[in-house]
């Protein structure tokens, strides 16, 4: 299902889901095992400007005007997590229903979704069976959102396609990767552990009274006891002092221009998104 069909839905795709890779490695048998046919058009999207999700079930953390089309609408995922795999589900219905989105391009799956294990007349006991798979994260979201839409039983009578993008063969290959390293997992735990309860011991000695308050303002604020706006202005001191090419962290510099108050908009704890605070952190300590 690779094929140049396959890629040419790769390339349309409108929105792309990060899943877990437990959807690909479930043992027994599997629901992506029945390929199905996902060659329909897609209806044109709205100007991602316009879109637009419930803050009860996200927020979205920025926008970008690439030269290409057509629009992607990326959608960051808490793996194996009910909770946030409803909300997932919940967004994808309002791009449905809202924006005409046709396609879901997910990754951890190999070609179509099959939903005869879910093929339910009444909707009632369909959307109740497979809310106890999700609830077992034994289904993601978007699996969860496509079979309501599926017939039959479906709950809502809008429709789209899920599509999974992976090569099933180099996907293997990674597992099976994997699953060596944790066959020395627990000893090298055991000796990272060992390693950094040495480093942390010796740590006060040689480092420096700006390194050592940086330090416990970056952990208040990973720990929830400080919040954002207390962490930039930290790093904000630190810079007027050591200076970092801020250009390597946008999402950072465009924190500390609102809180300088050189750049209108609000501070929203989105930072850590891109794991561009980790980077940023490292070189601070660096400058340090």
């Amino acid at each position: 299902m690779m094929g140049k069909k396959h890629n040419q839905l790769l390339w349309v795709g409108i929105v792309f889901l990060y899943l877990p890779l437990a959807t690909a490695a479930a043992e027994g048998r599997s629901i992506w095992e029945r390929r199905v046919d996902a060659s329909q058009r897609l209806t044109t999207s709205d100007n991602p400007w316009n879109i637009q999700v419930s803050s009860k079930d996200g927020f979205i953390i920025e926008y970008s005007a690439p030269k290409l089309s057509p629009v992607v609408v990326h959608i960051q995922d808490a793996h194996a997590n009910p909770p946030a795999q409803t909300k997932i589900s919940l967004v994808i219905r309002e791009l449905v229903e809202k924006h005409r989105v046709k396609l879901v391009c997910v990754e951890g799956a190999d070609g179509g979704f099959d939903s005869t294990l879910f093929d339910i007349e009444k909707s009632e006991l369909k959307e109740k069976t497979a809310r106890f798979f999700l609830g077992e994260a034994r289904l993601t979201g978007a699996e969860y959102e496509w079979i309501l839409h599926s017939k039959p039983g479906a709950a809502f009578n809008s429709d789209f396609t899920l599509w999974g993008i992976e090569d099933q063969e180099v996907y293997n290959e990674h597992w099976s990767v994997w699953e060596k390293t944790q066959q020395n997992q627990k000893e090298v735990t055991g000796l990272a552990e060992q390693i950094l309860k040495k480093i942390h011991s010796d740590y006060g000695k040689y480092s420096s009274q700006e390194l050592l308050r940086y330090e416990q303002t970056a952990e208040a604020f990973r720990q929830g006891v400080s919040g954002l706006k207390e962490y930039l202005e930290e790093v904000s001191k630190i810079l007027q002092t050591h200076p970092v090419d801020m250009n390597r962290y946008p999402e950072t510099k465009k924190l500390l221009g609102i809180l300088s108050g050189d750049q209108p908009g609000a501070i929203m704890a989105g930072l850590t998104s891109t794991g561009e605070l980790d980077h940023l952190e490292q070189e601070i300590r660096l400058a340090l």
